[in-house]
């Protein structure tokens, strides 16, 4: 992996002339172009003047381009199998991925898809009270369904290109995390080995989302879409409900009789819509806690990724101390 210092990130590359040649290449003509997301990846909002659809670019350095293909072919698999989600668009040359170059040792690969319809639920330290039981079961129907087509293509011995939990750059703590950190590092290390130490089974282990959180799926109507798979990785489908659970506990950590009681009506109902569509034995349910820890850690990790510690706020400062002292010491992110 290259080091960001070390060369130019995307968005520094990407021009207006690339931006047009890609939507042409999908037959849309856009009206206008507007950046939504910009990092490893480069996201674009185009319109047509009818239609809406999301432009996705990735670097050449950074993606490889079988596994953007292994990102559209689940994509598709699981629209195939009745979940409401992306649709990427095929090119004139019949491809759902294309590529493009940068400069003279770098492409851009990008596909094209049409938005999808409904509304998110806004990020909020309160966002939890969003969540009624209807909804929570819908959630959990939504990713339990993900796992089956996930299980099915396992059966079938259909094996996409994507990476194993452990080659995620999201958990690399000792290219992101400051080695006189020592302590973090061993409880990561820890805890990396307490993950592979659990028996890897058809049944326990497979192709999940990996980010199923409350802004990857849409409102609409009387059903839940998914977008971003880009997270999509071979992982412990147990760890894939941690993950939602994560990012919906009321925020901060000091509200714990709420994280407490959030979280059991969360894994009453959405365990419940779950277990409409696929299994999870009771083994397997009772390493929640194990990988909420993982998750706050990759999310400890993400913030040293992203975070500007030049200019750090107090603000910022504070949220790092705090997670810096509940991994050091396992402090559990709820009780269950």
């Amino acid at each position: 992996m290259v080091q960001w210092g070390m060369k130019k990130i995307l968005t520094d590359l990407v021009r207006q002339e690339l931006l047009l040649e890609f939507c042409q290449l999908f037959s849309v003509f856009p009206r206008s172009i507007t950046p939504l997301k910009q990092h490893t990846r480069c996201v674009y909002e185009v319109w047509d003047g009818s239609v809406t659809y999301i432009l996705k670019l990735f670097d050449s350095l950074d993606r490889e381009r079988s596994e953007i293909q292994g990102e559209l072919d689940f994509m598709r698999a699981c629209s195939q199998g009745g979940v409401v989600t992306c649709e990427p668009l095929f090119s004139r040359n019949a491809r759902m991925l294309e590529s493009l170059p940068l400069d003279a040792e770098r492409f851009a690969h990008g596909f094209v898809y049409p938005r999808l319809a409904g509304v998110e639920i806004e990020e909020d330290e309160n966002a939890f009270r969003e969540f009624t039981p209807e909804l929570l079961f819908k959630w959990g129907e939504l990713l339990g369904t993900i796992h089956r087509i996930s299980r099915e293509l396992a059966q079938n011995e259909t094996h996409l290109s994507r990476l194993k939990w452990d080659e995620m750059e999201t958990i690399n703590h000792q290219q992101c995390i400051p080695a006189s950190k020592s302590t973090i590092h061993k409880v990561f290390q820890e805890t990396i080995r307490e993950i592979h130490a659990i028996p890897r089974e058809k049944g326990n282990f497979g192709l999940v989302h990996g980010d199923l959180h409350y802004g990857n799926f849409f409102l609409h109507d009387n059903y839940l879409s998914v977008i971003d798979f880009d997270s999509s990785c071979y992982f412990y489908y147990v760890a894939d409900i941690a993950i939602p659970l994560y990012s919906v506990l009321p925020y901060p950590r000091t509200r714990r009789e709420e994280r407490t009681q959030f979280a059991k009506q969360y894994l009453t109902h959405f365990l419940q819509g779950y277990r409409t569509q696929t299994f999870l034995d009771k083994e397997q349910e009772e390493l929640i806690p194990l990988f909420l820890h993982y998750e706050d850690m990759a999310n400890f990790i993400a913030l040293y990724r992203h975070w500007d510690f030049e200019r750090l706020s107090p603000q910022q400062k504070k949220v790092l101390e705090r997670n810096s002292y509940h991994i050091e010491n396992r402090i559990p992110i709820v009780d269950l």
